[in-house]
């Protein structure tokens, strides 16, 4: 029989002590083999490597989003010394990659209304009055409505609006040359001197060859037509101060800007 203790065995991944003489070998770690015997103070060691990072990045959103805050204040802001000093690089900054209008999430909302008028001079005659396209044709539109007169409504709508978003155009352009703080660029960019290049604009190519037929065909079949002009006027609605005080009774707009366009002759 054995002498060991019945129900205990030798342990067989024991170590056994050293017999006096023998040298112990160093027992080699495959470091793939379990990465969780690592020693805990491995792991704690590491840690502080991962703040330096965070703390840059950190530190790097934080100095992005106070620029551009800065920017957007600046850009927004009325006219003051800050603006004065960093207000062209703001527009630079907000305009290339910022700017937003209304056309990000819908059509253009309308604050105003854009007229299309015209007058004919026959001759021998004198200037007639100022023709409005739209009020006949709103007059058989409510009248037919089935008919094709809602279609010519657009029409002649854009007349007024295309020459309107032309002279917006230029003078916008105009104004860039000039600094904000000089008076000449609001004399340079008014719409008398534009007119020069509005010539080359469809819009108003389209419109001059409207009016020289509309003006033909109002005239009296004797006489010839002499000359002819057009207009654009931009009807600003009432404040709503001015609504609730009872203006709308004197005056149903708020202001009116008309830009008159000059005096074409027909030629023999």
């Amino acid at each position: 029989m054995s002498d060991e203790p019945v129900g205990e065995r030798p342990d067989e991944d024991a170590v056994s002590p050293p017999k006096p003489g023998e040298q112990l070998e160093p027992k080699v770690v495959d470091p793939t083999s379990n990465v969780a015997s690592a020693e805990p103070g491995d792991a704690k060691e590491a840690k502080p490597l991962r703040r330096p990072l965070a703390v840059v990045l950190t530190l790097m959103a934080m100095a992005v989003f106070v620029t551009h805050l800065g920017i957007t204040l600046v850009y927004l802001s009325p006219a003051n010394l800050l603006k004065k000093e960093g207000g062209q690089f703001a527009d630079r900054y907000m305009k290339v990659l910022f700017y937003q209008n209304w056309h990000l999430f819908s059509p253009e909302p309308g604050i105003s209304t854009t007229k299309f008028a015209f007058r004919c001079y026959p001759e021998g005659g004198e200037w007639g009055q100022w023709h409005d396209p739209l009020v006949s044709l709103h007059e058989d539109f409510y009248k037919h409505r089935v008919g094709a007169y809602g279609k010519l409504i657009y029409v002649y709508r854009d007349l007024a609006i295309g020459l309107k978003q032309a002279l917006g155009r230029h003078q916008r352009t105009c104004l860039e040359r000039y600094p904000e703080d000089d008076p000449q660029r609001y004399l340079e960019c008014a719409p008398s001197p534009m007119m020069v290049q509005m010539v080359d604009e469809p819009s108003f190519e389209l419109a001059m060859r409207f009016t020289r037929t509309a003006c033909s065909a109002l005239i009296d079949p004797d006489q010839q037509l002499a000359a002819y002009t057009f207009k654009t006027l931009e009807f600003f609605p009432l404040k709503y101060s001015e609504r609730e005080e009872g203006v709308a009774a004197e005056r149903p707009w708020s202001k009116v800007v008309e830009i008159p366009y000059p005096i074409f002759e027909v030629e023999r």
